[in-house]
């Protein structure tokens, strides 16, 4: 049992908690925005509670369509996840930046997580394309007959991309795929939620994921361990005062200082700094009092002021160099602390 009463043994196990915590939050965290590809399934009785998450899967970058039709597009969905465990993304960009309309939509479709059993629809307005790509799951479908190509094929023609048609034509595609799901896909059985991720997909984890969580935490916190540090700090030295006046007023040496921070600890140099301090502190207090005891009766106490030393003084005409600014920030920050201090002590001492 004395090997767990090292500090550095503790100090270790202290890290290794911190660090098995942050794995654990980390593991856990189960980000629900439909844009990182998290195809969550509602309950059927949310309904309209749940429209803006099927707000979410249609990005609308080309801006085709009015507010009224990608409302409408995702009451659609609403219904298509609730009876079917399916949706129909939509994405539109108004130019392909160099690449071919196929590898973009099936990049998009990996980036938002597509599920088994989703679509996508992926429309250009600047060459008047689309492309859609789907879930493995519904590849018997799909290819099974040309019934849904027939279907993209002729609500997306050349009138579809004029400005007065989109809205109307869009309405009429998702109709037409609610049809085709009524008719090929088989509807879900009562109280099934639909297809969750984590049934199809394996969450990893990587030595860089997790160093850089570690670290994400450290820094969002890091204002409250400063916090932390700087109260522990005061208030070890205002323990220690305590200390070194109980064991001088009792002179009892098996006494000894047990502070909040492990590099406080008696042989450290923050322990033996303040030792000198206190000890400087008693020499000044006794000579004061020497002094005062062996005044002759009648001799004037004042003293003249201490002349300036010429080889440290400034020239006649001429300023310090003022400080720098980090020394100048030090400086107040050692006089807010000391405040502080101060403070807490005389509290600690009226109660």
């Amino acid at each position: 049992m004395n090997f767990l009463k090292k500090t550095s043994v503790a100090v270790c196990i202290a890290i290794l908690v911190v660090a098995l915590c942050c794995v654990w939050g980390y593991t856990r965290v189960n980000d629900q925005d439909p844009l990182s590809g998290t195809h969550y399934q509602p309950d059927r009785s949310s309904g309209e509670s749940n429209l803006n998450y099927y707000l979410g899967w249609i990005s609308d970058g080309a801006r085709l369509f009015s507010a009224d039709a990608i409302d409408a597009i995702a009451r659609e969905n609403l219904t298509l996840d609730n009876t079917y465990g399916s949706l129909v993304a939509v994405k539109t960009v108004s130019y392909l930046n160099g690449r071919d309309i196929q590898s973009y939509a099936e990049e998009t479709a990996l980036d938002i997580g597509l599920d088994r059993r989703d679509m996508l629809l992926f429309l250009d307005s600047s060459s008047e394309s689309w492309y859609v790509t789907y879930g493995a799951d519904l590849v018997t479908y799909v290819e099974g007959s040309a019934d849904l190509p027939n279907l993209f094929r002729k609500h997306l023609n050349n009138a579809f991309w004029e400005e007065e048609n989109t809205d109307q034509a869009i309405r009429a595609l998702f109709e037409a795929l609610d049809d085709w799901y009524e008719e090929n896909i088989p509807p879900l059985e009562k109280g099934t939620t639909g297809f969750l991720p984590s049934a199809t997909k394996i969450q990893s984890i990587t030595l860089g994921s997790l160093l850089s969580g570690i670290l994400f935490t450290l820094l969002a916190n890091l204002w409250w361990i400063a916090l932390a540090l700087i109260a522990l700090n005061i208030i070890d030295r205002i323990r220690f005062d305590q200390f070194y006046a109980k064991k001088a007023t009792e002179d009892a040496p098996e006494l000894r200082f047990h502070p909040f921070l492990f590099w406080h600890r008696p042989g450290s140099n923050w322990y033996e700094d303040r030792l000198e301090e206190a000890m400087a502190e008693d020499e000044d207090e006794e000579e004061d009092n020497d002094e005062d005891d062996f005044d002759p009766p009648g001799e004037s106490t004042c003293r003249q002021e201490e002349e300036p030393d010429p080889d440290t003084a400034a020239p006649d005409g001429d300023t310090p160099e003022p400080r720098s600014l980090p020394a100048q920030v030090w400086d107040l920050f050692r006089t807010l602390a000391d405040l502080l201090q101060s403070s807490i002590h005389t509290l600690f001492q009226r109660h």
